[in-house]
């Protein structure tokens, strides 16, 4: 059928697959041979049991009720009342279910707690080379003039095209487009925007004074 196609598609081994045969109330015939011949080579055990009818529904027919219906049914049954007890019934069914989730759990989670212990560990050291808190408004001004100027020194580093520094980082390559971009921007500063010349004053006093009183945690702003 469909569902164990789709089924050995996700799990060619059969591990998590298990199969439940429903409405056994209207089965055929010598439907134990064929629950025990297991002709679709499952690796777990067919599970037989009894849903509720639509008129059992209709009239509100308790689960309790109905595995109770469903045990009379199975005992009663020629064929059924022979089959293996782990097969019998929801009940079996569930057992069935904790067993498999129980199973699934213990092997995965040591391949778990390996992941948690790698990502752990890289956590750690990243946050063991972080420097320690400043503790003043100098110390602050330093950090963040030191943090500009190897920003400025990677980016150089990138426009050149010297990755000596980022050998281990694929993330800090750039495409061509990218340097492209780049070496526009470079230019347009170095020769068209001199810092030096009035318009770039101007309009650096503009965009300062649309930022006035915007400031970062733990950073001075200009009034101070």
């Amino acid at each position: 059928s469909e569902s164990l196609m789709i089924s050995k598609s996700v799990d060619p081994n059969g591990d998590r697959t298990l199969c439940v045969l429903t409405k056994i109330d209207h089965c055929e015939k010598n439907i134990l041979k064929k629950i025990e011949d297991n002709e679709l080579n499952l690796k777990h055990p067919i599970i037989a049991v009894r849903n509720r009818t639509q008129d059992e529904l209709d009239q509100g027919l308790s689960l309790e009720e109905a595995r109770q219906r469903e045990n009379e049914f199975i005992a009663n049954h020629e064929e059924l009342s022979r089959l293996d007890s782990s097969s019998k019934g929801t009940k079996a069914l569930v057992v069935k279910l904790v067993e498999l989730q129980k199973e699934k759990l213990l092997t995965a989670k040591e391949p778990m707690k390996l992941k948690v212990n790698e990502q752990l560990t890289k956590v750690t050291t990243q946050l063991a080379k972080l420097p320690e808190a400043c503790k003043n408004d100098m110390e602050i001004c330093g950090r963040f003039q030191e943090y500009m100027q190897g920003v400025h020194h990677d980016l150089n580093n990138l426009i050149d095209g010297n990755y000596c520094d980022f050998i281990d980082n694929d993330t800090m390559y750039l495409r061509s487009r990218e340097f492209e971009v780049l070496s526009g921007h470079v230019k347009e500063m170095k020769f068209e925007k001199s810092f030096l010349k009035t318009e770039y004053s101007q309009e650096f006093a503009k965009y300062l004074k649309l930022t006035n009183g915007m400031v970062l945690p733990n950073f001075n702003n200009d009034q101070s």
